[in-house]
């Protein structure tokens, strides 16, 4: 096992905070298997692997969401703020519920 030190950063708006972290890596059977020596050990360990699996398998539905269902929700999100920085750039600027108004309207325009 080794211990590894990284950095955690957030970033609020422009400003940035961080905070430092350390981790336990594994890098063998052995290693895994010391850890298992201890109830504490394998409950950590069987709580880490599940939570990996938990988390890998969300993104992976996560994702079928947005190119499916949401990738409709997503354009029309980018629609509206494209609205709101013409409307801006030619001096007539709309609020966000204004753009989503002429977008909804903009829907249902025959072409």
């Amino acid at each position: 096992m080794q211990t590894v030190q990284g950095t955690v950063e957030v970033s609020v708006g422009s400003r940035k905070f961080s905070r430092p972290f350390e981790k336990v890596v594994f890098q063998s059977r052995e290693d895994v298997l010391e850890a298992l020596q201890t109830d504490k050990g394998l409950v950590e360990l069987l709580d880490h692997v599940n939570y990996s699996i938990d988390l890998t398998e969300r993104a992976k539905v996560r994702q079928a969401i947005l190119a499916n269902e949401a990738s409709s929700a997503a354009s029309e999100e980018k629609s509206i703020k494209d609205l709101m920085k013409v409307r801006a750039a030619a001096g007539k600027p709309v609020t966000e519920d204004q753009a989503r108004k002429i977008i909804e309207v903009m829907k249902t325009l025959e072409v």
